[in-house]
């Protein structure tokens, strides 16, 4: 598999627009891959869409839609954290996301995409990490945050950014598990599908 990139520009003020290094594989686009794993299928079809066609402009943003009451569950010694602590972010600034990014692309076997984009008819977002088993077929999305323990607002971003997934991918969002971590915290997001 190669490692293949793609900028995606977005405006975050009138006068400042981000722009994020979606990263992901080019077995994304292997016919043979998605004919023999349906459910892998229709998320590498949305992969490969989201690098075709980027993302679109969207008034609202998942990172700043107002908290939600959304329980969490604290795993001490994580493997995610582990993975955190091994990336040896800590004082690199602005680079922080971009280093730990790049140690799950390089070090972790599940991890298929990094700041992948989402979107619905209102409302953009971006997904830091994304993991993909296909037995059992199981998604995880992770958040790296920086101080985790301190995090108000990152259940509801992740909440958001599961029900974007789910709704472009059409995978039962049951199958999408979303975590927020960083080297010495990772909070599991627990929701009621209900």
């Amino acid at each position: 598999m190669e490692k293949i990139t793609r900028f995606i520009q977005k405006e975050r003020r009138p006068d400042f627009v981000q722009t994020f290094p979606f990263c992901t594989y080019d077995i994304i686009f292997d016919n043979q891959v998605k004919q023999d794993n349906p459910k892998l299928a229709l998320l590498f079809l949305y992969l490969e869409q989201m690098f075709h066609d980027g993302l679109p402009a969207r008034e609202k943003s998942a990172s700043k839609m107002p908290e939600l009451m959304i329980e969490t569950k604290e795993h001490i010694g994580h493997e995610f954290s582990r993975m955190a602590k091994e990336a040896n972010y800590r004082g690199q600034g602005n680079r922080q996301h971009a280093i730990v990014e790049k140690y799950f692309m390089d070090n972790h076997p599940d991890c298929i995409a990094t700041e992948f984009p989402l979107y619905d008819d209102e409302m953009s977002a971006f997904g830091d990490i994304l993991l993909a088993s296909g037995r059992p077929f199981q998604i995880t999305v992770l958040d790296f945050k920086p101080d985790a323990h301190k995090e108000k607002n990152a259940p509801t971003q992740l909440f958001y950014i599961r029900k974007l997934l789910a709704e472009m991918t059409k995978i039962d969002p049951k199958r999408i598990d979303c975590f927020y971590f960083d080297d010495t915290s990772c909070f599991e997001v627990l929701f009621n599908d209900k």
